[in-house]
């Protein structure tokens, strides 16, 4: 009941195989969890935690939307009594390429920049009950230059669906393994 707690990857996930999807082009990957016996209440909490993917917003907001980003920036809300922090920002760009370590990246910048702790975070338009109306994307960390200027960056969430969708593709269907099942026997 909103505590912390712990679960190890190999118990949700399948076991003989990676189970990340990984993005070519930005730093986002994606597992798919399997539900199996003894798992059920951590399958069931991550399920509480989800957004439903029909909130994915297929493109990048306008500059200047206001946004919520959730998370646990500096660890504060992780222990004790889960609380994840909502900090209010504002897009700032419209969907750009970014400079990463492999090459490029889409990218949405926001602002303002956000503390250590609040990487896989969504970045959310909310309604006035606070709701959630659009995931517009997932924080992954901040750009800065010499001068010490900062912006957050968030992966767009169509590249988050299209790589949900990816994954999807790649998973036979129940029916399909069993029918491969079956040609190997």
């Amino acid at each position: 009941q909103n505590q912390p707690q712990w679960v190890t990857l190999k118990s949700i996930v399948q076991p003989s195989k990676n189970p990340w999807n990984r993005d070519s082009v930005s730093d986002l990957a994606v597992a798919e969890l399997i539900q199996r016996k003894g798992n059920e209440t951590y399958i069931s909490h991550l399920n509480q935690l989800a957004f439903d993917e029909e909130l994915l917003a297929p493109t990048a907001p306008k500059r200047r939307t206001e946004i919520t980003t959730i998370g646990f920036p500096l660890g504060i809300g992780s222990s004790g009594t889960l609380s994840p922090l909502a900090v209010p920002g504002h897009i700032v760009s419209k969907e750009l390429p970014a400079k990463n370590d492999w090459g490029t990246e889409p990218i949405i910048f926001s602002s303002p920049p956000l503390a250590q702790g609040t990487s896989g975070g969504p970045a959310i338009i909310t309604a006035d009950d606070a709701t959630c109306e659009a995931v517009v994307g997932m924080y992954i960390g901040v750009m800065n230059d010499q001068s010490g200027a900062k912006l957050s960056k968030l992966v767009p969430s169509r590249l988050i669906k299209q790589l949900i969708n990816e994954a999807n593709q790649s998973v036979p269907s129940h029916d399909e393994a069993v029918e491969a099942k079956t040609e190997k026997n």
